[in-house]
């Protein structure tokens, strides 16, 4: 990897208005999860008591615009990263400053640009939309609260919930770092979303949208094929949720992230294969 593509890209990420856009779409989406959840409950008395906490009540634990950004925030994150091939194709910087590095090294730095800030975004949304939930709901262990609530007090209920959550001892003990996990998920998921369309604009660059949603789109049609296949617990926007309607494993989670990100590594591979581009800065 090369350092000095890694600081251009940084200091163009942050000077352009696509960080601005992300910033401004995860507070609306973070707030609106929030009152999704908060302004059914304001006729429920004793709602704020009755409440299990502000990690069951994030945007994570089957807020419908939580899935939403499920489905949305590769696209929104891929408006900041994945056209650093694209932008300097079309502005002729790649011929006129060709990168030191071998032309595999350039092209796998970028890359390895796209999956870290893909990944480390991904965290803005779930993190503004956890502050809101502590502010509004009280602090406590989930399993306690759990345990007290009139309505969840028979073992059925906690097998329920205890057999569709990826690490159940975290779920009920350590909410906040059950939730920093899941996000953590989300956010690998998102880098290899994200790193499929640099891949593809490194063959593809007439049309940004096309590169930006295919990734997205295609995985949709996947989770409808999942769906009518009876594989519904493929279905990673359901999946990643912290109580999903249907529970999946963190093998089948691990085999379809791995597959994006190697997807990605081996398109990156196959355009670099040949050439060297060794001119100086």
């Amino acid at each position: 990897m090369n350092i000095s593509i890694f600081r251009y890209e940084q200091k163009k990420l942050f000077s352009g208005e696509m960080w601005c856009i992300l910033i401004f779409a995860s507070v609306v989406l973070a707030a609106g999860a929030f009152f999704e959840v908060i302004l059914p409950r304001f006729h429920w008395p004793r709602w704020i008591e009755d409440s299990r906490g502000p990690a069951f009540n994030s945007m994570l634990h089957g807020s419908g615009i939580g899935t939403m950004t499920l489905l949305l925030q590769p696209a929104l994150i891929g408006l900041c990263s994945v056209f650093t091939y694209c932008d300097e194709k079309c502005s002729y910087i790649m011929y006129r400053r060709p990168p030191r590095s071998t032309r595999v090294r350039y092209y796998l730095s970028k890359l390895c640009f796209v999956w870290i800030v893909s990944f480390l975004l991904s965290f803005i949304p779930y993190l503004i939309n956890y502050g809101l939930c502590v502010m509004a709901f009280p602090e406590g262990r989930h399993l306690s609260a759990f345990k007290t609530n009139a309505y969840m007090i028979n073992q059925t209920a906690f097998d329920y919930e205890a057999e569709r959550v990826f690490f159940p001892v975290l779920y009920f003990s350590y909410p906040f770092l059950n939730v920093l996990i899941y996000t953590g998920l989300i956010g690998l998921w998102n880098a290899g979303l994200c790193g499929i369309s640099y891949a593809l604009s490194l063959f593809y660059h007439r049309n940004r949208l096309i590169v930006l949603i295919l990734p997205t789109l295609a995985y949709i049609a996947c989770m409808l094929l999942f769906s009518m296949m009876g594989l519904r617990s493929l279905m990673l926007a359901d999946a990643l949720r912290i109580l999903p309607v249907y529970p999946s494993t963190l093998t089948e989670y691990g085999v379809q992230t791995g597959l994006l990100w190697i997807g990605a590594l081996a398109a990156v591979l196959l355009k670099t294969k040949g050439s060297a581009f060794c001119d100086e800065l």
